[in-house]
Order: structure tokens, then sequence, then C-alpha cells
């Protein structure tokens, strides 16, 4: 049997709740133990790595009068657009920036790449403005863990642009998605 009190001011209350406890308290007294399996399990994936295997190369081009620009799109086959008045000179080795990247088998990664304008340098430090374009923000590796995407890029030229040959540097990053 169980009591409880209440108080109020001098005056105490007391209850008795033993007919409703008693049917109550030998249902909580018989609670089982339940077990359960729990299935876990961890991916772990292995290290991207990412490789350049062909650097960015546009071409030779002698620059006309006026602004001109200079496209080559970021794809396996790329192609190559112009506009304004300079002449194309020689396509030959003319390439995509080629980067592989290796992981684990059939898995989703991000592709990160800087893609605001940049400048690239000839050696008298003159200057030419790039902005990258990159085939794809995410790709899928294969079976084997391989997978590959592209840099491309349109290059803007001034009218008098001094010769040589320019170049610079980007960065592209990879991370598992």
């Amino acid at each position: 049997m169980y009591l409880c009190v209440v108080m109020r001011g001098a005056m105490s209350t007391v209850f008795v709740f033993a007919a409703l406890l008693w049917g109550v308290l030998p249902a909580v007294a018989q609670v089982k133990t339940q077990n359960v399996t729990v299935n876990a399990s961890l991916s772990v994936s292995s290290a991207l790595t990412l490789t350049q295997e062909a650097a960015l190369f546009f071409g030779y081009f002698q620059q006309g009068t006026g602004e001109s620009t200079v496209t080559l799109t970021a794809s396996q086959n790329p192609q190559l657009s112009t506009t304004g008045t300079l002449t194309i000179l020689s396509t030959q080795g003319l390439s995509p920036g080629i980067f592989r990247v290796s992981g684990t088998p059939n898995a989703s990664v991000n592709v990160i790449y800087e893609n605001w304008v940049h400048s690239l340098y000839n050696a008298s430090n003159n200057s030419v403005n790039i902005s990258y374009i990159c085939s794809a923000s995410n790709i899928i590796l294969n079976t084997s863990g391989i997978g590959y995407f592209y840099i491309g890029g349109t290059i803007t030229m001034w009218w008098n642009q001094p010769e040589g040959t320019y170049s610079g540097t980007y960065t592209a990053t990879v991370i598992y998605n």
C-alpha cells in the first residue's frame, strides 16, 4: 500500500491509493529486457590522387588592332574560337588542361577550380587576362577508380599586345562528394 501526503497550510490530507496502485505496480515490475541487433558498417575510401596529364595550351597567335579573345573549350575534343582581329598562326599542340583523378571505384568526386579572371605573364612581365572553364563540377570514377576532367578558358588580348609566351598557374582541387 502506498500513501501520498499533500500539505496545505497546517493541514495535511492523506490519500490512500492502494486500490489504484495495486493494479498498476505489477505491470511496472514485469518489464522485460529486449535485445535488438543493430547492423553497423564503415566504408573507407582510398585517398584521391590528382594528376595533370596535359597542360592547357591555346596555340600561336598574332594580335591585330583592337581587343581580341581566344576561347578553348574544356572537353576531350576541344574547340578553338576567336573574336576580334587576331590571326591564328598555328594550333599545333592545342590542348585543354587534362586531369586524371584516381580513387575509390564508382565514387562521386567534386571538382573545385578557380573560375575567376587571372593573369598570364610573359618574360617581360606583360600580361593577358584568362577566365578558366572546367568541364565538370562533379565526376563519377569508373570501376577502376579513374576519372577525367578538363580545363579550358578564354584569353583576352589587347591591341598592340607585346609578343612572347604567356604562362601562369591555376588550382584544381578534388574531394569526395
